[in-house]
């Protein structure tokens, strides 16, 4: 996979042009809930967008995966964290909060198509606790957004009808809008 070839020194400084396209869109203020992942692996490293954020007062929350196949909330960025069943670091003993209370939440993803659909690691804990959006016809929050090399970006993806799309990608290179103006 291409991302996997991306040195060290090119990943940090796309994380740090990230950040700053990130902090352009003027969402980061105090008050605002970000929700970002720990990467593991290739995926797109969040310290410098975290970092952004905390500067600007967001507060800063992780994905926490529940008891039952499926269900994922969120809890605050603060130690400590633990690992859960697949080796992700995730908040421990913390207050919870869904999805839908969320302003921002930077999604990782494997590869993504020009139309904005997502291909993740296959668990489907993303568009399970975004299944709501689906079904809402005015107010869409939160804003979902990747976090992706370039080189991510794909050929249309196969979708399937429980598929939540984003509303943009940030990579490197900038911010990719599909079909919603910035907020």
């Amino acid at each position: 996979m291409a991302r996997r070839a991306i040195p060290t020194a090119d990943r940090t400084r796309a994380a740090v042009a990230a950040a700053r396209h990130l902090n352009s869109l003027r969402m980061l203020r105090p008050g605002t809930r970000m929700a970002l992942y720990a990467p593991t692996g290739e995926e797109f490293p969040t310290g410098a967008v975290a970092a952004a954020a905390r500067r600007r007062g967001a507060r800063l929350y992780l994905p926490r995966l529940g008891g039952a196949f499926g269900t994922m909330s969120f809890g605050r960025l603060q130690a400590p964290l633990r690992r859960n069943r697949f080796g992700i670091p995730e908040p421990c003993r913390c207050d919870r909060i869904g999805a839908a209370w969320m302003t921002l939440i930077l999604l990782p993803l494997v590869a993504f198509d020009a139309s904005g659909n997502r291909l993740g690691m296959g668990g489907g804990h993303y568009d399970r606790a975004l299944q709501f959006r689906r079904r809402r016809s005015h107010w869409r929050g939160p804003l979902l957004v990747g976090l992706a090399f370039d080189v991510q970006q794909s050929e249309p993806l196969p979708i399937e009808r429980w598929d939540v799309r984003l509303d943009a990608v940030i990579t490197e290179s900038g911010i990719r809008w599909f079909g919603r103006s910035l907020p």
